[in-house]
């Protein structure tokens, strides 16, 4: 998946955590994420009069991350609440990286239909 394609079937998935999401499409998005948000933080430093506009940007962006970081779990075979390992000081990032790079389940699983054959069947 490239990252255009990533970042258009993250946000037509805006608020979907049912299903599963690659390896790709997980961290195309998250860098998309951590990079129009950098952006507009130095942009809102510079200037104040669009720090309504990052803030907006910040909170929209917080549920389609949230989505697809579930739908990267189940396509590793695990729940979505793991999600909250994030929450954990110091390590609970770290653990939730290393589960989220993960190869996911080679064929269908208990959330669904492995995204890496899936999106051919539908391009091709």
């Amino acid at each position: 998946m490239r990252f255009w394609d990533a970042v258009a079937s993250c946000l037509s998935h805006y608020a979907v955590f049912a299903g599963r999401a690659g390896r790709h499409e997980f961290w195309w998005f998250a860098g998309f994420s951590v990079l129009a948000l950098l952006g507009l933080a130095v942009a809102a430093a510079e200037m104040p009069a669009i720090v309504p506009a990052a803030q907006a940007l910040a909170l929209g962006l917080i549920v389609p991350l949230a989505a697809v970081t579930v739908r990267r779990l189940h396509d590793t075979g695990r729940s979505g609440v793991l999600a909250f390992l994030v929450l954990v000081p110091a390590i609970g990032a770290v653990a939730l990286a290393i589960l989220l790079s993960r190869r996911g389940e080679a064929g269908e699983n208990r959330f669904g239909d492995d995204p890496r054959y899936t999106i051919f069947a539908i391009a091709g």
